[in-house]
């Protein structure tokens, strides 16, 4: 290889020149790095590629995790209501999945809720302030971040608690006990304090009010023989039963020269609003659903007057609607319907061949009877589901009253869990038809209409009390179970209150005058149906923003 520098000539396995030491470049290696270079320039838009591609490939997984985690949020958010969360994070999930169409759809969700919103300030400025607390507290759940709403909300709250006070300070003073002891049990369930018990057990043992009738007409009257109001003289009423809530009472009018049938009427409770439910139902007791929406008797079968058979008939206020329970099979007839706490199933009894009754359980939606007991006493006559618990009373009598019973007559206790059957009295002690306190733990009844008995659901403690006068076996427990009414079997006698505390009575006499040679008769105090809880809460059927 020749050196250009000092022109000496060198072997071609020489790196450098012999001479002067000068590195030589053979002219393949110079071809070779140029071809080199010339293969990483053509090699570098696809590295760039390549880079670009991963960092897009990055990003692109950066931003579907984003919008992963905020699909997520979303949902979570409309778990728990929160609706405009829910709007925002699908809105940021931009178009993973449905996000955008479960943006739009909670968009029309929460619509309805601005709208209440607005409502609402309506309804305050009109000084409908239930109706703003209603609206309100839908919004405030739906929109739990408005700040605006809930400021709003305390104010509609303070505003109406306010309106409970004033009704109740305006009941006292019109002496409408009723509407005295609703304001109170609402106003307290509105607060979620207690009310004061000592005050209105004092309020209910001395006003709330008893219904009964003299020669057809329908009265009420306090337990002190105060405030005598005549409800309703329209028809001759007879077995007035009062709605759970006590707003309205179910009777019958008696037809003429019928001795099984009679008209069933509805009326509220100031005598307003008369309503004819049945011009051929069946003289006996029926029953109220709990939440007073719905009327149980016993009826025909079938609209033939020679036919014996009876069943259930189940009416609905509010509809108008009506339903046939199907006979069960060996039964001619289902008479004493009583609902259970919750309103989904009723006890009856099915009257069979010879005294050889079933005790059923119906379901209300099905109307589907099943028998309950392998084997039902005999005679059984009326059965009644204890308002706190899956227990019944029963009782059976071979006498012709549907209360009062002289000889062979038995009360048990009867579970539904375990299909148990237990005696409480004997045959001996003729007792009552038992009734159920409100409260469903302690029960009462009279033993050969002189001695009080009253009695826990356990079987532990019993508490007896002799009575004055002897009673006609048709007793009712007071409201909240302060007390007892004992209508007496002498139409002349007065009737006899019951004060049920830290002990029993005094007992206190409530004379119900005659009047032209009438006595008063059908006398009720409380509901036989216990009064649930929520019919005190003003807001306990709140489930929209209509």
């Amino acid at each position: 290889m020749f050196c250009t520098r000092c022109a000496t000539f060198n072997p071609l396995d020489t790196a450098r020149c012999r001479g002067c030491g000068a590195l030589l470049v053979w002219p393949l290696r110079r071809t070779a790095n140029r071809q080199d270079r010339r293969r990483w320039f053509l090699l570098l838009p696809f590295a760039l590629a390549i880079g670009v591609m991963a960092l897009v490939g990055w990003r692109t997984w950066e931003v579907q995790q984003a919008q992963s985690t905020a699909y997520d949020r979303a949902l979570a958010a409309l778990d728990t209501g929160n609706l405009p969360a829910a709007i925002m994070q699908f809105g940021a999930a931009g178009g993973y999945q449905d996000a955008a169409e479960q943006r739009i759809t909670t968009q029309q969700l929460l619509a309805p809720y601005q709208a209440a919103y607005l409502d609402a300030q309506s309804a305050l400025d009109r000084g409908e302030n239930k109706r703003a607390v209603e609206l309100l507290r839908l919004v405030v759940t739906a929109m739990p971040e408005n700040l605006d709403a809930a400021d709003l909300l305390a104010n509609a709250e303070t505003r109406f608690r306010s309106d409970l006070e004033r009704e109740a300070t305006v009941a006292t003073t019109n002496r409408n006990w009723l509407e005295v002891e609703r304001a109170t049990l609402a106003l307290a369930a509105f607060t979620g304090e207690p009310p004061d018990e000592p005050k209105l057990t004092d309020l209910r043992l001395a006003h709330a009010p008893l219904l009964y009738t003299r020669n057809g007409v329908l009265y009420r009257i306090g337990p002190d023989g105060g405030d005598e109001v005549l409800v309703l003289d329209e028809v001759p009423v007879t077995a007035p039963l009062w709605s759970p809530d006590r707003t309205q009472i179910a009777f019958f009018s008696a037809i003429p020269g019928a001795e099984r049938f009679a008209a069933l009427f509805v009326v509220d409770a100031d005598g307003g609003n008369l309503r004819l439910i049945d011009d051929g139902a069946i003289l006996s007791l029926p029953a109220w659903s709990p939440d007073g929406m719905q009327l149980v008797y016993v009826s025909p079968t079938s609209a033939d007057p020679s036919e014996r058979s009876t069943t259930l008939h189940f009416f609905d206020l509010t509809s108008g609607k009506t339903h046939l329970l199907p006979l069960p099979a060996d039964n001619s007839g289902v008479i004493s319907p009583s609902w259970s706490s919750d309103g989904t199933r009723l006890a009856a009894i099915g009257i069979g061949p010879h005294g050889a009754n079933d005790l059923l359980t119906i379901d209300v939606t099905s109307l589907e009877a099943t028998p309950l007991l392998a084997s039902t006493p005999a005679n059984a006559r009326a059965i009644s589901w204890s308002p706190g618990a899956d227990t019944l009373l029963l009782w059976t009598t071979t006498g012709d009253s549907d209360w009062n019973a002289l000889r062979d007559s038995t009360v048990y206790l009867v579970s539904i869990d375990d299909q148990s059957i237990l005696p409480v009295t004997t045959p001996t002690q003729a007792p009552s038809r038992p009734i159920w306190a409100p409260d469903g733990v302690r029960f009462a009844y009279l033993e050969r209409g002189k001695t009080l008995h009253i009695r826990v659901r356990t079987g532990i403690g019993e508490r007896t009390l002799e009575l004055p006068n002897k009673g006609n076996g048709i007793i009712s427990w007071g409201p909240g179970g302060v007390g007892i009414a004992v209508p007496a079997l002498d139409p002349a006698e007065p009737s006899m209150i019951v004060p049920v505390g830290d002990r029993l009575g005094p007992v206190e006499l409530l004379t119900l005058h005659f009047e032209d040679g009438w006595a008063a008769t059908d006398v009720l105090w409380a509901p036989y149906t216990a009064p649930d809880p929520s019919l005190y809460d003003p807001f306990a059927t709140t489930s929209d923003t209509s």
